[in-house]
């Protein structure tokens, strides 16, 4: 029951932030930064040409990292049952330079996706995230200050180290970049298999 007076914040969009506890080893950091020269051109920045960067043996470390922080995510916070299985399908590098953007958009085909920050200033470094039904919503009124209720889109600031997972269909970019360092992410999707949902409920599906 909600109290006279008082706003009940229906359906949040879950949002979490961790940190890997170590520093990339030196052979990390070299594999990552030799990338660059086969990267390409994107809306915005640069991507790099390999997109399973995860499956590399180099990395294997980073991604069982990777997979403890979705675990953390879906399993402590969304309360997803031990049932529901969970692996990362395409990974891939992104760079971005002083005045270099990445462009609005969301991840079909994917249940989750993630960030982590590699290189990163948290001075100047952040994602955007673009409300669900506020950013398009044709009515914008004039407001005293910001919240959760009113703002269309919040960012998210970025650290080295840091992964950031949300719902892959949350729209996101990362706005016109300041400063003068390489903003350096390693982004990843993650799906689901084995069995999901429920057999009376007629929902379940098993892949």
């Amino acid at each position: 029951m909600i109290k006279p007076g008082a706003v009940l914040g229906l359906f949040p969009v879950a949002v979490y932030q961790g940190k890997i506890n170590r520093s990339l080893s030196t052979k990390e950091l070299d594999f990552i930064h030799a990338q660059k020269n086969k990267s390409r051109k994107s809306e915005g920045n640069h991507i790099s040409n390999e997109r399973y960067l995860l499956d590399k043996p180099l990395l294997k470390k980073l991604k069982k990292e990777m997979n403890d922080h979705i675990n953390i995510y879906v399993r402590d916070h969304l309360k997803w049952v031990s049932d529901t299985k969970l692996f990362i399908t395409q990974s891939w590098l992104n760079w971005t330079e002083h005045r270099e953007f990445h462009h609005i958009h969301n991840h079909p085909n994917s249940a989750l996706s993630a960030v982590f920050y590699i290189d990163a200033d948290p001075a100047v470094d952040k994602i955007q995230f673009y409300h669900p039904y506020l950013h398009n919503f044709i009515i914008r009124p004039e407001v005293t200050e910001f919240n959760m209720f009113n703002s269309r889109t919040w960012w998210v600031g970025a650290r080295t180290g840091d992964v950031i997972l949300f719902p892959s269909s949350l729209t996101h970019s990362v706005t016109t970049k300041e400063g003068t360092n390489t903003r350096v992410s390693l982004a990843f999707n993650v799906f689901v298999k084995g069995k999901v949902g429920s057999f009376d409920g007629l929902t379940e599906l098993i892949t």
